[in-house]
This record gives structure tokens, C-alpha cells and sequence, in this order.
């Protein structure tokens, strides 16, 4: 999941994400809408493809990218869960409590 969210981490993989999910694409097409160098764009898919959520499909000399779908989808799932979590019994985590910034005085010695 960490390499899932790292792939959220920049904005130019943000923007290619965006674009592969409209339509698969070549290396190419990628460079000229994100405006980076080759080997900066190769950095970028190699995260990308590691993280699970892009796939690359070799024809001839061509490299196309596309978006995994499902995988997206699993990744928004856990993203949800989180949100959702109840685990019930949370502490008081309101850290302008008196209780709170007592503690934290003790614990620092401020």
C-alpha cells in the first residue's frame, strides 16, 4: 500500500495517472503533456509500475503504458476502510485538553 500512495506523492505522476486514465499511451505521448526529460519520465513509470497501478506493454520499439484498473480500485477500497475505521474506544484526542497538556508537560519537563 506505501508504494501505492508514493505513487500519489508527485504531481507529475499525479498528471500521468490522469492521463492513462483516459486512454492507454507511448512513452511518448507521456514526455510531450508532462514536459519532463526521457530519463525523468523513465523514473516516474518505474515508480509507477512498481507500485502495482500501471502496466507497460512492449510493441516493437514501443513501450505503451495503461492504468490497472482493478488495482486502483482496491487501493480506493483501503483508502475507505481507513476513513471508516472504528475502533471504538479512542482516546481523548483533543490535545488542548487540560488532561492532555498536563501530560505533555510531564513527559517533556516543559
Amino acid at each position: 500500500m506505501a508504494a501505492k500512495a508514493s505513487a500519489f506523492s508527485d504531481a507529475n505522476r499525479v498528471k500521468i495517472m490522469c492521463m492513462l486514465a483516459k486512454k492507454e499511451t507511448c512513452a511518448c505521448n507521456i514526455l510531450e503533456y508532462i514536459g519532463v526529460t526521457q530519463p525523468t519520465l523513465s523514473y516516474h513509470m518505474k515508480l509507477l509500475i512498481e507500485s502495482g497501478l500501471v502496466r507497460a506493454r512492449r510493441e516493437g520499439k514501443w513501450t505503451f503504458y495503461s492504468l490497472i484498473g482493478e488495482e486502483f480500485e482496491r487501493f480506493a477500497t483501503s483508502v475507505n476502510e481507513i476513513i471508516a475505521c472504528n475502533i471504538g474506544d479512542f482516546p481523548d484526542m483533543d490535545c488542548m485538553s487540560d488532561e492532555c497538556a498536563k501530560k505533555m508537560k510531564e513527559e517533556t519537563g516543559l
